[in-house]
């Protein structure tokens, strides 16, 4: 199988998205699948856009997998990441399945922020109560709601 594995982070093995990005497409490979990876280095605009490339990542990665849609047969993308990949995916045919990789759920961790700082044990700025509904928690919550199939991953290391 042909698969796509994108994240927006830096493509370094050592970095906790980095470390699961390449040991997945390392046990990928070693069972014979044929993987591509897709770091943040790999959109060199989007990292040029600051705090809007939470909205610009995910269109630039779903004009990207249109355009090389016939390259693969699946892409596992962060649920932040996917949402607009779903939407070509409806219309775009043939395109690859999105399978969305969940690390921690945007929308729960925005409630636990919220939670926390109601109770004083956290604080927030005024852009930051706004920006995640804003930015993340739409594409988020749609990703996982589209996408193929989700993968949730609740995984705590002790820095291995």
């Amino acid at each position: 199988m042909r698969v796509l594995i994108a994240s927006f982070g830096p493509d370094n093995a050592h970095t906790g998205m980095g470390k699961w990005t390449h040991r997945t497409a390392a046990e990928l490979r070693a069972i014979g699948h044929d993987v591509t990876l897709w770091f943040g280095e790999d959109f060199r605009m989007v990292q040029r856009a600051g705090r809007l490339a939470v909205l610009a990542g995910p269109v630039a990665l779903a004009a990207r997998l249109a355009a090389r849609r016939h390259d693969f047969d699946v892409a596992v993308l962060h649920e932040p990441t996917g949402w607009w990949c779903t939407v070509v995916a409806r219309w775009l045919r043939p395109f690859p399945l999105v399978i969305a990789v969940c690390h921690n759920v945007e929308s729960k961790v925005a409630r636990l922020m919220h939670e926390a700082a109601r109770r004083g044990l956290a604080r927030r700025t005024p852009w930051g109560w706004l920006s995640v509904p804003l930015l993340r928690t739409w594409q988020s919550e749609g990703t996982i709601r589209r996408a193929d199939a989700v993968d949730v991953k609740f995984e705590i290391s002790a820095g291995d």
